[in-house]
């Protein structure tokens, strides 16, 4: 059963060539990789129109979500300038380093508040994945985006264990400011235990939380046994935060890249079982379906947004709506199902809730 209407609750948009719209703001992105480019027509013709075209769906909106500039103002303000092409961005979540002093933090986020009315929240990338938490260590799970930590002023690159994160987490609230949290699964207790601490900031769980290659314990052993999978550590650590974090009813979680969790899902029937086991803990036992959004995480291309580079190959975003909507829980009804890929979003980051007959 697909969706009557689709919100995008996550994608990018970039510019990382050196004489290119966003070398103002962009120095530490374009640091790290090749020049790649991603525009709003770009996004048009490998989302919105195919699934638009294919499925039937209204895609009624999308929210951006920011890709680490190194000014998360003049970040927003040239993503709301993209509304001058057809751009059907709804609602930007923009970058705010939480750590600095609280003065600075109040600055930024009063000055987005008045000058980008778009802005809906905030993130900043905390994944930091290994036991060692003074560098970011390459081919991990810690996210590059932790070399912008200062590890000499907070003696970690971890700001989920540094007093001055909570503290420029909690004026969100000032602004009415939700937060997506991107971290680790080892990071999700600690996470949960700050947040619940701030119940009127409202949080969204990137990326189902960022397991990472869960199925490679069943390919390194050459098995097909479920207890392998169930057993398996990382998924135990990962299945008690999310727990923790789904108890905490201002928290909601998005269903996106999730080839990172499974590479290649969307291509065999096993990685397509284990989603389904996957996504029925998130969906029914822990979150429910007034607390999931689906989201494509669009950008670059579809190994990228689907996996950040575990795998060669994602699900177009066709697929991924026809795939997730197949491995939803069965018993969940058409209402539910327009919660998860539209109608939760728009709740979570204020877009005025499209009025198709029924809508709720």
């Amino acid at each position: 059963m697909l969706p009557l209407v689709f919100v995008d609750a996550h994608h990018h948009f970039h510019d990382t060539s050196s004489d290119g719209e966003c070398k103002e703001f962009n120095s530490f992105k374009a640091s790290l990789g090749p020049t790649n480019r991603y525009f709003p027509l770009d996004y048009q013709r490998d989302a919105i129109d195919p699934i638009t075209n294919e499925l039937g769906i209204s895609f009624f909106a999308s929210v951006h979500v920011e890709a680490l500039p190194d000014d998360g103002l003049a970040e927003a303000k040239w993503v709301e300038s993209l509304l001058e092409s057809s751009c059907i961005v709804q609602s930007i979540v923009a970058s705010c380093d939480l750590t600095r002093p609280v003065d600075q933090v109040h600055s930024t986020l009063s000055a987005m508040k008045q000058q980008c009315s778009m802005v809906q929240g905030i993130r900043w990338i905390l994944d930091v994945a290994h036991d060692n938490d003074q560098e970011v260590i390459p081919n991990t799970a810690t996210h590059v985006a932790c070399k912008r930590h200062d590890v000499q002023a907070f003696g970690t690159i971890d700001y989920l264990k540094v007093p001055a994160f909570e503290a420029g987490f909690a004026c969100l609230a000032e602004y009415n400011f939700s937060f997506d949290l991107q971290c680790a699964p080892n990071q999700l207790k600690r996470a949960a235990v700050l947040m619940e601490k701030h119940p009127n900031v409202p949080v969204s769980i990137d990326h189902m939380g960022k397991l990472r290659s869960i199925d490679n314990a069943l390919d390194e052993g050459d098995s097909d046994d479920p207890a392998t999978f169930m057993n398996n550590e990382q998924l135990r650590v990962w299945k008690e935060g999310m727990q923790a974090m789904g108890e905490l009813p201002h928290i909601y979680c998005k269903l996106s890249m999730l080839g990172y969790v499974i590479p290649g899902w969307h291509n065999t029937q096993k990685g397509q079982d284990l989603m389904k086991q996957l996504l029925s803990w998130v969906v029914l036992d822990w979150f429910g379906p007034k607390r999931c959004i689906a989201a494509l995480n669009w950008h670059v291309n579809a190994e990228v947004s689907d996996s950040d580079g575990e795998s060669s190959s994602g699900p177009s975003p066709v697929q991924y709506i026809q795939l997730l909507s197949q491995l939803l829980p069965p018993e969940m009804n058409q209402e539910q199902r327009d919660d998860i890929f539209a109608y939760n979003a728009c709740r979570f980051y204020k877009v005025p809730i499209p009025q198709l007959g029924g809508a709720n």
